[in-house]
């Protein structure tokens, strides 16, 4: 699929841990808000996640042998639009968290400075060669439109289960008229 067909686009960082900072890194990230406070949950996210990479493995489960120098903070998200637009939006949402996160890494000169943050993570960004996107031309929007029309769909089939076919039909109209037509982003 040609990339301007696509909706969904992903984003790969990969910053050196500074020595000594693992533990500390771990423990910021273990603290990040879930759900609706997450710092990923800014209506662009459809994927992302932090991954600390302490060493390599081979395919047997065995130490590779190629060893890292340092370990890694991998960030990687699929989203909607262009990345440098989505990692402003990223910052802006949690600036605290992410200057905490990215400040245990290797490079990362100035805390607080929000531009800098996002030319640090431009400059540490890693091309993603293989990408999959479950949904490649919907945005998070659209996929929320789809979740949300779902879980309506199964709270009425519950609440009508075994009801007389009139009443059924009259249930599922009113339903019916109340669901948002279409979905344009």
């Amino acid at each position: 699929m040609p990339p301007w067909y696509r909706k969904a686009r992903p984003v790969t960082v990969m910053c050196p841990v500074k020595p000594g900072s693992v533990e500390s890194l771990k423990a910021t990230l273990a603290g990040l808000p879930r759900g609706a406070e997450s710092p990923l949950m800014t209506g662009r996210t459809h994927f992302g996640r932090w991954v600390v990479i302490e060493r390599l493995h081979d395919e047997d489960g065995m130490a590779s042998s190629d060893e890292l120098t340092v370990p890694y903070l991998l960030f990687t998200s699929n989203i909607d639009g262009a990345v440098d637009t989505y990692l402003e939006e990223l910052v802006a949402r949690r600036p605290d968290a992410m200057h905490r996160i990215w400040g245990h890494c290797i490079g990362y000169q100035r805390p607080g400075d929000d531009v800098a943050l996002i030319a640090y993570l431009l400059r540490n960004q890693v091309r993603t060669n293989l990408f999959f996107s479950p949904y490649p031309r919907a945005t998070v929007r659209r996929v929320s439109s789809a979740v949300d029309l779902r879980r309506s769909f199964i709270d009425l089939a519950s609440r009508t289960d075994g009801i007389a076919p009139g009443v059924l039909r009259a249930e599922f109209r009113a339903w019916y008229d109340d669901q948002p037509k279409k979905v344009t982003h």
